[in-house]
């Protein structure tokens, strides 16, 4: 770029061009006329008070490339590729402050896991024992009932009356009938 636009003028018009300015607006604007920038009056050079007019007429031109033509030709861009840069490099302290944040809670997380595998496994032990108790008790209490259930047979075997044999069961019925055939034949 600055082979094709060496001088502060050819600047000017470039920038005039880009910008789509009119050139006879603007030239009114700064107190010149567009004869300055044209033929041999393009090589001469611009006073102080011509480049304080043209900074002032558009802000947003970069000082150091209309006097130099080096750097970027508006301000905003320079200033926007240095905030990009900036942003760039807040945006990388704050991802490696997330990144450390995470790293750290991760760190936490995984000790945390392996607190609660020892306790899922005390756990596990626990229930393990519980069961083989279950089964104990489960056992003692079958075996009790089976001894409940003998004494309590064996209590109704004591209040059963004996049988009587069938001889002795009807001998009293035998005198009865005998005593009732009598007393009729009376």
């Amino acid at each position: 770029m600055s082979n094709k636009i060496s001088t502060i003028k050819e600047r000017i018009l470039y920038m005039l061009e880009i910008k789509g300015i009119t050139k006879s607006k603007f030239f009114e604007k700064i107190g010149m006329t567009y004869g300055n920038f044209t033929g041999n009056s393009k090589k001469t050079p611009l006073n102080s008070d011509a480049i304080g007019n043209i900074l002032l007429e558009i802000p947003d031109i970069n000082p150091e490339w209309l006097i130099t033509g080096k750097g970027e030709m508006l301000r905003d861009s320079a200033i926007g590729v240095q905030s990009a840069h900036a942003a760039h490099n807040e945006n990388n302290t704050i991802y490696i402050e997330l990144l450390e944040r995470e790293k750290k809670e991760n760190s936490e997380l995984h000790e945390q896991i392996g607190e609660l595998k020892n306790e899922n496994k005390n756990l596990e032990k626990t229930v393990t024992a519980l069961h083989a108790e279950l089964e104990c008790c489960k056992k003692e209490n079958t075996e009790l009932r089976t001894i409940t259930h003998s004494q309590y047979n064996a209590e109704q075997k004591l209040y059963e009356l004996p049988e009587v044999p069938a001889m002795l069961a009807a001998e009293p019925h035998a005198k009865y009938n005998k005593n009732v055939q009598k007393g009729a034949q009376k």
